[in-house]
């Protein structure tokens, strides 16, 4: 099932009617968190 989703950051979109305002919507994303202590082990088997 396909849904096709106009999304905005305003109140209001021309020539566009809102059927449904979800209020706001948040996302977080964690991408790559070992890249310090992957980096730093890189250094210390160097070092």
């Amino acid at each position: 099932m396909v849904f096709k989703v106009l999304l905005s950051s305003t109140n209001t979109l021309e020539q566009k009617e809102i059927s449904k305002y979800h209020g706001l919507v948040t996302r977080e994303s964690l991408i790559g968190s070992n890249v310090y202590k992957d980096l730093f082990s890189g250094v210390r088997d160097v070092v």
